[in-house]
């Protein structure tokens, strides 16, 4: 019981920490180019959360299909990892063409 309330807890922490993670991240890059390029306001995280939120909805049909009730908990852990760091990597190498810019 308490193993299965702390895997819970887990995944609830990391979809926090993906989704503001997430929001920065957009909210980064709609300004870096996006904004710039097209003369368009900035976003701000919140916006870029709800964004995020919109394409995660259109998106829901895939996700479901990929997990299912008999997913193991730690299976789904690790997808949030993984997310987590391809959010990074993401992030870092368009950080490196925005500096080339």
């Amino acid at each position: 019981m308490i193993q299965k309330l702390a895997k819970s807890l887990a995944i609830l922490i990391l979809t926090i920490v993906n989704t503001i993670m997430g929001g920065w991240i957009l909210a980064c890059m709609w300004k870096w180019f996006v904004a710039s390029q097209f003369g368009l306001p900035s976003i701000t995280i919140y916006q870029a959360i709800g964004i995020d939120f919109i394409f995660a909805y259109i998106l829901c049909g895939i996700y479901l299909r990929i997990i299912d009730e008999d997913t193991n908990t730690i299976k789904i852990i690790t997808m949030s990892l993984a997310t987590t760091v391809n959010s990074l990597i993401l992030f870092v190498f368009a950080y490196g063409l925005h500096c080339l810019m």
